[in-house]
């Protein structure tokens, strides 16, 4: 897997928001997961994973080549984008809301998932440091990038707003 870090300083008060943007190329979406971890360890939020694995059914084909952003505000549902991108097309570069992972023997995943609830109330103290942002790949045939260029957290307080 890979990580991408965000230093966050000089936030005041408690996370109101979290926003992820990700610059993402790699075929065979349904074998990544990512993952949003806050600097001490103990917040964390599954963005997506295995988008598409259910049981009887493998993981969706279809490709992530753009930028995409993650944010409890977002609308559009990642799995149906997925599934409507087809085979070795690129699921739409837009904001999609957080969806929990699909797993190969159950019929769960794809479900929307909270950013909001898993950081929102942290403190400044435990909001300002280094976040890392985790995405692994569960086979081994595929290949992609995470580009620095194109990945940003921002991060809403009560009192301040202060992009990455």
């Amino acid at each position: 897997g890979v990580q991408a870090f965000f230093n966050v300083q000089g936030l005041a008060g408690e996370i109101e928001s979290v926003s992820v943007t990700v610059a993402l190329q790699h075929s065979w979406a349904g074998d990544l997961t990512a993952t949003l971890v806050s600097p001490d360890g103990r917040a964390r939020l599954r963005l997506f994973g295995r988008v598409g694995a259910r049981r009887g059914q493998a993981a969706d084909s279809s490709d992530w080549n753009g930028t995409y952003t993650f944010s409890d505000v977002a609308t559009n549902d990642l799995w149906q984008a997925a599934f409507t991108a087809g085979a070795s097309s690129p699921i739409p570069a837009q904001a999609y809301r957080t969806t929990t992972a699909g797993v190969g023997q159950s019929l769960v995943g794809g479900c929307s998932s909270h950013l909001g609830l898993a950081f929102g109330g942290l403190q400044a103290a435990e909001a300002n440091g280094a976040w890392t942002l985790q995405v692994t790949d569960s086979a081994n045939s595929d290949t992609g990038t995470l580009s620095a260029a194109g990945t940003a957290l921002t991060i809403t307080t009560r009192a301040s707003t202060l992009p990455d």
